[in-house]
């Protein structure tokens, strides 16, 4: 099961078993033209030593792309997606995997890296053109990270768990895609916010709680291993350059086209400064999104371990704020009588 979340560890233990470290793709290849500095692929090694000292497990998950696989600025490039529309992007792609699979497969990773996530978020809703290239890229990414030893000879296999994203396609979608005997040990990677789309920022929060049950129980529909890889017990999208850096926020209308849903005020900042009955709404709100994914599915990854400033999105801040327990395990909040 997977209980984690990117970041550091607290001196006190909590209870979590796995750090998702997302990493670019220019640490170990550049694109013709990219601008990019090289020198973070060692800071990744650094990363994995510290959580083999305090017991954790590692997924390394590709988060950039050239091109830029959805034209979000975690990508790598923040405007027009076009990494479908170049051989070459997808070339380095499966080259930077490759690596990756070739170096963390070696038994001196064994016991802590266990996983590769292919590619973060390819936005298979902007086109069907990137659609299928994603579903073909997963075809040929599977054999260079399954196999990364086949350039020199060998039909050796790595042991890495492949996650792959479902691309915000609805899991059905996924049905009869990369079946064992042929794929094996193949999870697909779902991200579920309420925070950024105008229907579920004007929901109650008994309305979020809500739509959580229905989201945990549509996992049991899932073709492969499902894990929720990204979710949040955030309320609103009002942290500080949640949306890019100078963008506002949707739900108290900054963000440009946006109406304004209500004030930020008191659901965004350091701990001290968020409303109490919006921490108590947290605390179920997490306890409820962490029982409902491993309820229905094999597991949740929270985003992320540390901001800088907006608490309820952090794991850490969450932690010294009292709305997620020291014990991942121990809920004041039932599932099945608050989904039920």
């Amino acid at each position: 099961m997977y209980r984690h979340s990117a970041g550091v560890v607290l001196s006190r233990p909590a209870g979590l078993n796995h750090v998702r470290i997302p990493v670019p793709h220019y640490a170990w290849a550049l694109a013709p033209g990219e601008p990019y500095i090289q020198g973070q692929a060692p800071y990744l090694d650094k990363a994995i030593g510290w959580a083999r000292n305090h017991g954790l497990k590692v997924l390394v998950e590709l988060h950039t792309a050239p091109g830029s696989q959805n034209g979000y600025d975690n990508s790598g490039h923040k405007g027009d997606a076009r990494w479908h529309t170049d051989r070459n992007n997808l070339a380095v792609t499966k080259q930077v995997l490759g690596q990756l699979s070739l170096k963390y497969s070696d038994p001196s990773y064994w016991q802590v890296v266990t996983s590769i996530g292919i590619l973060n978020e390819p936005a298979g809703y902007l086109s069907p053109e990137l659609l299928s290239t994603t579903r073909q890229f997963y075809y040929d990414a599977y054999g260079a990270t399954r196999y990364p030893w086949a350039l020199q000879g060998s039909g050796a296999k790595s042991g890495l768990a492949i996650i792959i994203s479902d691309a915000f396609q609805p899991l059905s979608y996924w049905n009869g895609a990369y079946t064992e005997p042929n794929f094996e040990s193949m999870l697909l990677d779902h991200h579920y916010y309420q925070s950024f789309t105008p229907s579920m920022l004007q929901w109650s929060w008994q309305d979020k709680v809500k739509g959580v049950c229905a989201e945990a129980n549509s996992l049991r529909s899932s073709p492969l291993w499902v894990v929720v890889g990204e979710w949040s017990p955030a309320a609103t999208d009002c942290a500080k350059y949640l949306n890019g850096r100078g963008v506002g926020a949707r739900y108290d209308g900054s963000y440009p086209g946006y109406s304004r849903v209500g004030s930020c005020e008191g659901l965004t900042g350091k701990a001290n400064q968020l409303r109490g009955d919006f921490k108590e709404f947290m605390r179920q709100f997490w306890d409820i999104q962490t029982q409902g994914f491993e309820n229905n599915g094999q597991g949740w990854i929270m985003w992320t371990w540390k901001t800088e400033q907006a608490d309820e999105w952090s794991y850490a801040g969450g932690l010294a704020g009292g709305w997620i327990p020291q014990n991942p395990t121990q809920h004041k909040y039932a599932y099945s009588s608050v989904c039920n």
